[in-house]
């Protein structure tokens, strides 16, 4: 099997970035009408409306400020999946080592230990994107004990997970 486009467009790690962009824009929407809001009352209480406005906008580019590196990052993250594609070799990894996240506490990842085709023992660890919860980018019931394809580059150690065997 040949690592394309498609396979990392409709891989896990593309799926993972994904959706921490949607996470991100969900809750920056949130704010963003909370702010508004919270203008729009303030406005009953300050004679100039135009001050209320400005509050606004100083607090819209607070929140840029904190929230568009990260933003950038996951971005950046999902494009460089596409680069340098042919110096990825696929192999079958049994996802059977979950572990607890340490900034995410109700996500797992997985330690995948597998040979390489030069022979080398490698022991990665995925992003903690598998839970048994109901908003999780992956179900860990789903994903558990099963057999995935990983895409591995040995000259840089980065993976992508791909999909289910």
């Amino acid at each position: 099997m040949k690592l394309t486009e498609d396979l990392i467009r409709n891989s896990l790690s593309a799926k993972w970035a994904k959706f921490n962009l949607k996470v991100g824009l969900y809750i920056s929407l949130i704010i963003i009408a909370a702010w508004f809001l919270v203008c729009l009352m303030s406005r009953l209480f300050v004679r100039h409306i135009l001050m209320s406005f400005t509050i606004l906008i100083y607090m819209m580019i607070a929140y840029a400020l904190v929230y568009l590196p990260m933003f950038i990052y996951y971005i950046l993250q999902y494009k460089n999946l596409f680069k340098n594609i042919e110096d990825y070799e696929i192999y079958e990894v049994k996802l059977d080592t979950p572990r607890n996240s340490y900034v995410a506490k109700a996500a797992m990842y997985y330690l995948i230990k597998f040979k390489t085709i030069n022979n080398q023992t490698v022991t990665i660890s995925t992003k903690p994107m598998f839970s048994s919860r109901m908003v999780a980018c992956c179900s860990l019931d789903e994903y558990n004990n099963q057999i995935v394809y990983l895409a591995y580059n040995e000259t840089n150690n980065k993976h992508i997970l791909l999909s289910l065997k």
